[in-house]
């Protein structure tokens, strides 16, 4: 036959193009069962494909040899080789001409953009059973197909089946048929069972099946008694052979008994096939083929007097690829731009060999089909009417022959309705009786009528009555205090409930912590500490929304996914533990009106229109009533105050306890919260809302009682408004795929909104996600084997594969029918997933099997409670050690902002008092032309400086027993002798740190202006003050007292780079003997008139003296020493053994080893000088001695004993 076909190619394509050949790709199988296989092929280029290999036939076709010769591709016929075909086709822009390629999903152009069919379509076969239907007003219709098992390619009445069922839906407006079924004729199946579900919904039914199954079908169908004119039967054989459509009933293996009894019962069955051509060139046509095949193929016959509908075909595709290329050769066009050609082939008509034939704009034949019925005149089957396919109409040729002796078709709904039950008794009633029922019926009617009225007039005064409506002034948006009050917020061990804020559950190991709120009154912790013990941590690179609604994008701990949490999450995370798991809320309120918690959802829009359809909507809502369904409360359309207001779930959703693994869930546990979202799902379905849409676990929420409840379902128009506005928004591709895990895979590209039907079964393949979720608690779309998948990766995957499911094995479940469930839910094929009434009894016989106390609901709370129970303790233990963890690191932090001492009183609940200190050294410094040098530099690069400058000082200052104060723009404070006292060795700290930060300056580089100096201006002064703390809001430990005024004005009358000392500081410097300082004069400052000043220059460094006493003793009745001033102090010699002799050197470049040493002899005192191992004595300006209870008590007087 295929031989025959390229014939007739080869002789039309010359005829069309004169001295040109035109090389064809021709497409074919390599299996012989096929009749227009290879082996049984000849023609001068070969390009086959494997049976059902799309791989292969787009591999070879796909070779360099063949795409740059070929003009057209003729073929495949098979879909699953087609498409790949195509597609290549399309993209090296050369034509494709298939009689086959019957599937809907080939229609869509823009993808095939090159193909062209001349064969029938599904959907066509589809068309006309819908105008059959029409025409006898039949709507209720059961379906019983042949189908595959999984795993395997769909059959063709599977394929044939999809466009029938859509069809169907779009017809009656129903979410499904009447009924439906697949069966295995492959195997074993039980033809009565199946028709007798069938009778009790329909009794028109459309049977898809082989020759054999069809036979055995409608005997069983005779047995049962459904061929006596009742029930009519549609069979569809698109390519039967000519003698099989006349006697479908015959076989020839079958007695000539079994055969009667056989065509008694296809005497009601309907066939719908192709319209078989009988022109006059049709017939010449098959007797040359024919004749053909019998030269090339001796072994090769044809039983029947046309040929196969697929040898015209192909043929009436030579007639119309030419016919295109004539087109183009008359414009002067090119024959390789495939586009073009093919296009020239579409929306043409023209008579070929199998009739009239019509190609759409759309590149698709419109084909002829008959439907055939018994005639009893002749003892076979007939046309009985036409469909054709141009003019999309059927006509009659004949009347219908009804088994039975009726003359009209029978109605799809039995007056006696399908079970007999709507039949009277034919017993006659007495006439009171007679009476009694129509009065009866008479007052039903006006009761009826009556009610039906109320009803109306209560529906209306319903929608009305606005209560639904929801101001804004009784929503109050939660606290702490609100929460504590009304019972729904309390968080266990202390936890911080943060308002109207809305997150997710993640893993905090690598956040920083934040600091503290406040501190409260009295600067007492423990007031504060109920507060202020969990602190929030922040997400870096995270958006966290606030009450507008806007939704957060967080870090997930395991597979960067997002879970949203509720106020209580089981009371078993924290809010501000480092290295643990973080809760945080969703939106609440507190709802005056009833007192109680309620959630808020923003609405996205600002404009709601309050129509009747809206109003119906909210009514549906409120009216649904389920254990397992979130009560609705209404809604609030104020400005700036649009919120859904439902009931609010303490425990948080299902997701976020898969999350937590503090929690532990037993089987029995998962099963219960499994039978609770097919409870709620049940419920949902056969109410008025009808399909949930967005199932998902995030919207499984759980009360205070353990109950999971479905959330964020119905109110279609807030919701569509919703979708609009976020398709008009730039959105991350993540979070879009990852929205879309729960979806079932047909629903994923849905441009328009699906039928209810589609939701009912995608809301089943979500519910299955889930459940694999719950059993193995490692997000959603666990996949085992490649756990790095992102959603991104998963989407793409389903959308390539729509068997594509996550890792779900028989040993992770309780018992192996749970698992077969679930795989059931999420099938491919939609028809084959249960719905949630059966998933339902399903898991309640798991947990009677599974429950030792046989399923008893308190008995099972009590388990749940039980288990929550033993979590506690390790909790508590946990959170104590969390607890003291942050305390010690909050404490931390304190005594960097206030001295220690201080806030150890605060840490203990102490009130701090004012203290007054009698003698502290007090530090100014600030930067000479820091205003220029602001003004020429950006505020960032001020911040730097001051910021490198003062990171400095600071860890000058951690060597030293000093305080800092505070630091004011370039304004650097420090004291030293509190808050702990240190004598007089604050003055000493305040000049040697001074001394250091002045030498630290002048090393110090400015990063934006590396080539200018820092010039410090330093003044430092001693006296008393007055230090506490001061303010609720940021409280400061400050200062007071005039010392401080006089230490600020030492610094603001000193010069740059040079350290300022008043004469008090300058007195407790002179005891220590080491500092040397150098007179200023007399300063003229503000409020305090001429004061004597002087300048620090340095300190020299300490020498002990290790001279030895008792030799001093000896030789010298007593010392005098000179001070600098040239004064002589004596000491008797009997003083000397309680004096420790220290003496420190001067840093002169003239010093000598050499002390001088008074000696009293015959009391007439001398300068005698000696040297000593560890020291030299000199009487020398240069030297200083220092004995312990002697000093100077100033520069010019004589050294006295103080």
């Amino acid at each position: 036959m295929a031989t025959c076909a390229k014939f007739w190619l080869s002789l039309l394509v010359i005829k069309c193009v004169a001295g040109k050949d035109i090389p064809v790709g021709l497409l074919l199988p390599y299996d012989a069962n096929y009749s227009y296989s290879m082996s049984q092929s000849k023609f001068n280029h070969k390009t086959c494909s494997s049976r059902f290999s799309a791989f292969r036939s787009a591999r070879t076709s796909s070779s360099h040899s063949i795409y740059r010769s070929v003009y057209l591709f003729l073929g495949p016929v098979y879909g699953y080789s087609i498409a790949p075909v195509s597609r290549y086709a399309a993209y090296w822009n050369i034509p494709v001409i298939t009689a086959g390629a019957l599937e809907t999903s080939f229609s869509e152009k823009s993808e095939y953009k090159t193909l062209t069919r001349v064969g029938l379509q599904y959907s066509e076969a589809a068309t006309v059973f819908k105008h059959i239907l029409i025409k006898y007003n039949w709507t209720n219709v059961a379906l019983l197909y042949h189908g595959n098992p999984e795993g395997t390619p769909r059959s063709v009445c599977y394929m044939l089946m999809w466009p029938m069922l859509e069809m169907m839906i779009e017809y009656t407006g129903k979410p499904d048929v009447a009924f439906k079924r697949k069966f295995d004729e492959n195997t074993e199946f039980n033809a009565t069972k199946l028709l007798l579900e069938a009778s009790l919904s329909a009794r028109i039914i459309f049977l898809c099946a082989s020759p054999d199954s069809m036979r055995k079908l409608m005997l069983s169908a005779h047995s049962l008694g459904y061929t006596n004119g009742e029930y009519v039967f549609f069979s569809i054989d698109l390519f039967g052979r000519k003698n099989d459509l006349a006697r479908p009933w015959y076989d020839a293996t079958k007695s000539l008994a079994e055969n009667d009894r056989t065509k008694e019962a296809f005497k009601s069955v309907l066939s719908i096939t192709l319209k078989k051509p009988n022109n006059q060139q049709y017939i010449q046509f098959s007797k040359e083929v024919k004749e053909k095949a019998k030269e090339e193929f001796p072994n090769v016959q044809y039983a029947e007097e046309e040929v196969n509908y697929f040898v015209g075909a192909f043929h009436d595709a030579v007639l119309l690829y030419a016919m295109a290329l004539n087109k183009t050769l008359e414009v002067n066009g090119s024959l390789l731009n495939g586009l073009e050609v093919t296009h020239r082939m579409w929306n043409v008509s023209f008579n070929g060999v199998t009739g009239e034939v019509n190609i759409d704009d759309n590149g698709d034949r419109s084909t002829d089909y008959s439907l055939l019925g018994y005639n009893p005149s002749t003892d076979m089957f007939d046309t009985v009417g036409y469909y054709l396919g141009n003019k999309k109409k059927y006509q009659d040729v004949r009347a219908v022959y009804w088994p039975g002796g009726g003359t009209e078709a029978p109605p799809d709904m039995p007056t006696c309705g399908y079970d007999g039950s709507n039949c009277p008794d034919p017993t006659p009633f007495p006439p009171w009786i007679i009476v009694t029922i129509v009065f009866s019926l008479a007052l039903v009617v006006i009761c009826g009528f009556g009610l039906l009225i109320y009803r109306r007039y209560r529906q209306e005064s319903e929608l009305n009555s606005m209560t639904w409506r929801i101001r804004s002034e009784d929503i109050v948006l939660t606290t702490r205090k609100a929460l504590n009050k009304y019972g729904s917020g309390q968080v266990g061990g202390g936890e911080r409930y943060h308002g109207d804020y809305r997150f997710s559950l993640l893993s905090m190991s690598t956040m920083p912590l934040l600091p503290k709120q406040s501190l409260m009154a009295k600067m007492s912790l423990n007031r504060a500490r109920a507060s202020t013990v969990n602190s929030i941590q922040r997400v870096p690179s995270a958006r966290i929304a606030g009450p507008s609604g806007h939704e957060a994008h967080l870090t997930n701990r395991r597979d960067s996914r997002i879970s949203y949490l509720s106020v209580d999450s089981l009371s078993a995370m924290d809010t501000g533990i480092m290295g643990k798991q973080v809760q945080l809320f969703t939106q609440t309120a507190v709802y005056t009106v009833t007192n109680s918690v309620v959630a808020l959802k923003s609405i996205p829009v600002r404009t709601v229109t309050v129509n009747r359809a809206f109003l119906m909507e909210i009514k549906n809502m409120k009216n649904l009533q389920s254990d397992h369904i979130v009560r609705f409360i209404g809604v609030s359309l104020d400005p700036n105050h649009e919120y859904i207001v439902t009931e609010y779930c303490q425990k948080g959703s299902l997701q976020d306890i898969l999350e937590n693994e503090q929690i532990k869930l037993d089987m029995v546990f998962k099963h219960s919260l499994i039978l609770d979202v097919a409870k709620g799902m049940d419920y949902l379905h056969s109410s008025v809302i009808r399909y949930h849409g967005n199932l998902k676990s995030t919207n499984c929420v759980v009360d205070s009682r353990f109950v999971l409840k479905i959330t964020d379902f119905g109110l279609t128009s807030l919701r569509t408004c919703n979708q609009k506005k976020n398709s008009n928004e730039q959105e991350d591709k993540y979070q879009i795929c990852k929205r879309k895990l729960w979806t079932a895979p047909e629903l994923l590209d849905y441009d328009v909104a699906p039928t209810v039907h589609a939701c009912q079964k995608g809301d089943i393949y979500s519910f299955a996600i889930i459940c694999q979720e719950v059993i193995y608690r490692m997000g959603v779309f666990y996949l085992r084997e490649n756990e790095t998948l992102s959603p991104e990766d998963v989407i793409d995957h389903l959308r390539k594969d729509s068997n594509f499911r996550p890792t779900f094995e028989d040993e992770d479940c309780a018992r192996p029918e749970e698992a077969a469930l679930v795989r059931r839910c999420w099938a491919t094929d939609p028809l084959d997933r249960p719905d949630f009434a059966h998933v339902k009894n399903s898991y309640r016989r798991f947990m009677k099997q599974s429950d030792t106390k046989g399923g008893n609901l308190v008995d099972n709370l009590l388990s749940r409670m039980e288990q929550y129970a033993n979590n506690l303790e390790s909790l508590v233990e946990e959170r104590t050690a969390d607890y003291l963890e942050q305390k010690q690191k909050a404490e931390d932090l304190l005594y960097m902002m206030l001295p220690k001492s201080i806030a150890e009183q605060l840490v203990k609940g102490l009130s701090v008092k004012a203290e007054w200190f009698d003698e502290v050294t007090i530090y100014f410094s600030d930067i000479c032309g820091f205003t220029a040098l602001s003004a020429a530099s950006s505020p960032m690069e001020v911040v730097a400086l001051l910021n490198d400058l003062y990171t400095t000082f600071d860890h000058i200052l951690e060597e030293l027993d000093v305080y800092k104060v505070e630091t004011i723009g370039d304004a650097y404070m420090v004291v030293s002798g509190l808050p702990n006292k240190n004598g007089i060795n604050h003055a000493r700290e305040i000049a040697r740190m001074s001394l250091k930060l002045l030498e630290a300056v002048k090393t110090f580089t400015i990063r934006h202006k590396p080539d200018e100096q820092l010039k410090l201006r330093i003044g430092m002064h001693s006296g008393p003050v007055c230090a506490g703390v001061v303010g609720l809001k940021m409280p400061r430990y400050c200062l007071f007292g005039d010392t401080v005024n006089t230490a600020s004005r030492m610094e603001s009358n000193g010069e740059a780079l040079k350290i300022h000392v008043s004469p008090s500081t300058k007195l407790l410097l002179d005891k220590f003997g080491t500092f040397e300082l150098k007179l200023r004069g007399d300063v003229e400052m503000k409020g305090k008139g001429k004061v004597t000043t002087y300048w620090l220059l340095g300190e020299r460094p300490e020498v002990e003296v290790t001279a030895n006493m008792e030799k001093l003793k000896s030789s010298h009745k007593s010392l005098a020493f000179r001070s600098s001033s040239n004064c002589v102090s004596t000491i008797p010699e009997e003083g000397i053994s309680d004096l420790e002799p220290t003496f420190t050197k001067r840093n002169t470049e003239n010093s000598a080893n050499i002390a001088s040493v008074p000696q009293h002899n015959n009391n007439k005192p001398k300068h005698t000088t000696f040297k000593d191992d560890a020291v030299e004595f000199r009487n020398d300006a240069a030297y200083t001695p220092l004995l312990n209870g002697y000093a100077e008590s100033n520069g010019d007087s004589l050294c006295s004993k103080v």
